[in-house]
């Protein structure tokens, strides 16, 4: 209980000090642009303080269940495939597996994510469902650890990744109906925040600090990266299927 406890502490602390500088700049320039209080204080008070006690329960529940869980996992993963007599392709797969099925979930119920798909709905005018939003976008972050996880396992450099991903949101980003590319680019940061870093991130320092030959700090970092670009590379490929799926509906017009 004690530990609970002192991570309850920490995390509203910690929750504290990252709102404290946004609530601060917000309130001075109301002061200085409008020179009195805002309408409805109470209710912003109220919502703020929300704000605080529900990212630092959502921290402190991260850091007792999901990250450790996740930790563990790859631990365990890792040393069969570390081990000789464990050490298969297939135990290989089950650890890429994972690693994309963990971003996916992780991905579905980031809620930077979620509040931006119900958004996208009403400034698409319903064009674009914000669960196939987010389906897209977690299966780019699925595919971005899936990389990443055989990147470390192989042992070749992030950039023969991260260059093809990058040339190819190049390309789609001039191909791609021009209204689309914003938000598509925007995708990715949204997909890497609250929830998917500290969970990449454990999962990513875990697996290389118990594979023979790898480097918490050179190979466990660098996931969030591949898991920021694939889900931008996911939604504009998405939009120009989905456009040439049209247009075969439509005759071609």
């Amino acid at each position: 209980m004690t530990q609970i406890a002192s991570l309850l502490a920490d995390s509203f602390l910690q929750t504290l000090m990252d709102v404290a500088p946004i609530a601060v700049v917000i309130g001075v320039f109301q002061a200085l642009a409008f020179r009195r209080a805002p309408a409805r204080l109470g209710r912003i008070l109220a919502g703020l303080a929300a704000i605080v006690v529900g990212i630092s329960l959502f921290r402190a529940g991260l850091g007792l269940s999901l990250v450790p869980m996740g930790d563990g996992l790859a631990e365990r993963l890792a040393y069969r495939v570390a081990e000789p007599e464990y050490s298969t392709f297939l135990n290989a797969l089950w650890l890429v597996v994972f690693a994309g099925s963990l971003g996916f979930a992780a991905t579905m119920i980031e809620p930077t994510l979620t509040g931006v798909a119900d958004r996208v709905r009403d400034l698409t005018g319903g064009g674009l469902h914000p669960l196939s939003f987010r389906l897209v976008v977690a299966t780019g972050v699925a595919i971005g650890l899936a990389l990443g996880t055989s990147r470390i396992l192989v042992g070749f450099p992030y950039l023969y990744v991260a260059a093809p991903l990058m040339l190819l949101v190049g390309i789609m980003a001039m191909v791609t109906p021009r209204a689309f590319v914003p938000l598509a680019l925007d995708s990715g940061p949204m997909a890497t925040s609250v929830v998917t870093v500290p969970i990449i991130a454990a999962f990513g320092a875990s697996l290389a600090r118990h594979l023979p030959g790898r480097d918490p700090l050179t190979d466990g970092f660098g996931l969030v990266l591949l898991a920021l670009l694939t889900p931008i590379a996911c939604l504009l490929v998405f939009a120009q299927v989905r456009l040439l799926l049209d247009r075969a509906r439509n005759g071609g017009h």
